[in-house]
């Protein structure tokens, strides 16, 4: 095999392997994160959320709400603003909702919001937020994985 014979080889496989990447992110379920938090804490949480989220094989964290199948919403506040224990912990409120297939149809313009799925509360220290993220894409994915899995079914058949 001469050189120009082996860049070509070298090349084709890096070519396959950039689609096969493409491919598996194409099968990674679009999740959008929003957030509001006013404190160091929530600000923490949510930052480990996405992180959590950019790092697993089932998500695929988006930046455009049109591209997402499910949105995460979150808000937080610190519960000892203004004492001496701020910026210790945080509460959060979490939604989760899917996405509105007519959401942006514009026969009727008007818009549509996404479908409510479940919504939690949760409480959580500053030396605990990386885990309390986990646990939450855990909580995220027992409610996301029977959808997807009926999607699926309905898709394949």
């Amino acid at each position: 095999m001469t050189l120009g014979q082996s860049k070509c080889v070298v090349l084709l496989f890096a070519v396959l392997i950039g689609m096969a990447a493409q491919a598996a992110a194409q099968d990674k379920i679009p999740i959008k994160v929003d957030g509001t938090t006013p404190d160091s804490v929530g600000t923490t949480y949510i930052y480990q959320l996405r992180e959590q989220l950019k790092a697993s094989p089932i998500y695929r964290l988006v930046d455009n709400e049109k591209d997402a199948v499910f949105h995460v919403g979150f808000v937080s506040m610190d519960p000892d603003k203004d004492t001496r224990a701020a910026n210790i912990q945080t509460i959060a409120s979490i939604s989760l909702c899917i996405e509105n297939s007519d959401r942006y149809s514009t026969n009727p313009p008007r818009l549509r919001y996404d479908h409510f799925l479940t919504h939690w509360v949760v409480q959580t220290r500053r030396d605990r937020v990386a885990s309390s993220a986990a646990s939450m894409i855990a909580a995220i994915d027992k409610e996301v994985q029977p959808i997807v899995a009926a999607m699926r079914r309905r898709r394949d058949n």
